[in-house]
């Protein structure tokens, strides 16, 4: 006797998904927009590409092909056109707090509300507000001396590879994360995790990256529900399992924080305030905290690597950045934010050109469209769309720079033959009314530490391997970076 089960499969799986993919690419209100019709007849290839990590590439790969205007995946749209950015992240009339946030692209909080980057629109002016001064320029110079202490540090401690049986061979990648993850810890909980002092990653530190990892799964079963029963095959168990562990630890280093007494007007100084004010909540500043020691240390990280790595790649950018550096501070304590800003254009101009080859978070972040829909770039784009701006896409664009896949730092000082490149889509720390609060902290920081770095050695590549460093990354939300070898040998002076 024939088995009705099997009869009915087709009915209630295989017809209701062939149905859905041909609505989405002949009935769709999307179905005018570019893009190939395998990535919209359902949500699979696109989450195929986040789970393994190619995402980045493959936006990349369909603009090339299909424009500036990408229909990627069923009710999503990828931009990179200069009206875009403005359309989706700034100051709109009528919109307030600009488009919503797409959740997609953002973890579940781990305190149960969310903080700065993952907040609401109603939140995220509250919450912003309460940490703006902290984060503004005039107050982190004020900090100045605790970065100072954790570039010194690092310098010291590099100082000491040297005389180390690795003879100055180290993975430069690991000793900016201990870094930035001790001066952001320190600015936020009032201490350090201890990376730089043991030379080695605090296990809560190893612990937040590979909860990177479970950021791209949380956008993949959001698009493909079913797959949260297969979390097991694609998160590793300790991820999962010791995501608790992170939220205690956050919580247990907020609560100390906010019960210290001290004069020190850091991060923290101001949330304290908003608690006894009932401005903020206390899980919302145990988030924010959260979020603060995540951006504002592995991106940080991620951009000094690859200054590294660019630098070393093109020998005469690095002599004359060496050559900037090492004949406009006879003494390095006269190494300092001002003086840097003053003298080092063209170490800066490396800077903006790492970030741009090489943007932190190159996917940017999705906003939804609101209701009654809007037109960007020509197009009108329904409500409830998912839209964002391909950071990487973006800037590696020959319609905005000139060899934009060049590493070409000069392009930032000037030059007949930059004079169309268009510095309007350059938007590393994102723009509008939810860009990077901590923009001014990166930029402070990865200045110091590149400055203080290039003072103090001479640095050589280990081996060349013709841009495979950068070009087989994957990106979890974030780089996925290798280690990085480089040799390490200190400037000899008279």
């Amino acid at each position: 006797m024939l088995d009705v089960s099997l009869i009915s499969f087709p009915d209630q799986i295989v017809v209701p998904f062939l149905g859905k993919g041909i609505y989405n690419v002949y009935f769709h209100p999307l179905r005018h927009i570019p893009g190939p019709k395998w990535t919209v007849f359902s949500e699979i290839p696109y989450t195929k590409t986040i789970l393994q990590g190619n995402a980045v590439w493959e936006i990349n790969r369909l603009h090339k092909k299909y424009g500036p205007v990408v229909r990627v995946a069923p009710n999503q749209v990828a931009f990179l056109t200069t009206d875009s950015w403005k359309a989706i992240y700034g100051f709109r009339q009528g919109l307030k707090d600009g488009y919503e946030k797409d959740m997609h692209f953002f973890p579940p909080p781990l305190s149960g509300e969310r903080g700065l980057v993952m907040a609401l629109a109603k939140d995220h002016g509250r919450q912003r507000r309460v940490f703006s001064h902290a984060f503004a320029e005039n107050s982190l110079r004020q900090q100045e001396p605790i970065l100072r202490k954790y570039s010194d540090l690092l310098m010291q401690r590099l100082h000491q590879q040297v005389d180390s049986p690795t003879k100055g061979v180290v993975d430069i990648v690991s000793w900016f994360n201990f870094a930035t993850f001790d001066a952001i810890a320190d600015l936020t909980y009032g201490e350090p995790y201890g990376c730089l002092e043991k030379s080695t990653y605090d296990p809560i530190v190893a612990l937040t990256f590979a909860a990177f990892y479970a950021m791209a799964f949380n956008d993949a079963q959001l698009r493909i529900p079913w797959l949260k029963h297969f979390m097991g095959y694609f998160v590793p168990r300790e991820v999962i399992s010791q995501r608790e562990s992170l939220m205690n630890f956050n919580i247990r280093k907020v609560e100390r924080r906010l019960a210290m007494e001290t004069q020190r007007d850091d991060f923290m100084t101001s949330a304290a305030d908003a608690l006894q004010k009932n401005v903020l909540s206390l899980a919302e500043i145990q988030s924010c905290a959260q979020i603060f020691i995540v951006a504002g240390s592995e991106t940080t990280a991620t951009t000094l690597s690859a200054t590294v790595y660019l630098t070393l790649s093109h020998p005469e950018v690095y002599k004359r950045v060496t050559e900037e550096v090492r004949s406009s501070f006879p003494h390095v304590e006269e190494i300092n934010i001002t003086t840097i800003n003053s003298r080092l254009q063209y170490m800066l101009a490396v800077l903006n050109e790492t970030l741009r080859i090489y943007p932190p978070v190159p996917t940017g972040f999705g906003r939804i469209v609101p209701k009654g829909g809007d037109v960007i770039s020509g197009f009108f784009i329904p409500e409830g769309t998912s839209v964002y701006v391909s950071q990487y896409a973006s800037n590696h664009c020959q319609e905005y720079f000139y060899k934009p896949d060049e590493f070409l730092p000069e392009r930032w000082l000037g030059g007949e033959q930059f004079k169309n490149d268009n510095h309007n889509v350059f938007q590393p720390f994102s723009t509008g009314p939810r860009n990077c609060i901590g923009k001014n902290l990166a930029i402070l920081e990865m200045r110091m530490i590149l400055a203080t770095l290039l003072w103090n050695f001479d640095l050589e590549l280990l081996r060349d391997d013709g841009g495979a460093w950068l070009s087989e990354q994957k990106v979890f939300s974030l780089w996925s970076k290798g280690p990085l070898q480089i040799r390490l040998k200190p400037v000899k002076r008279d």
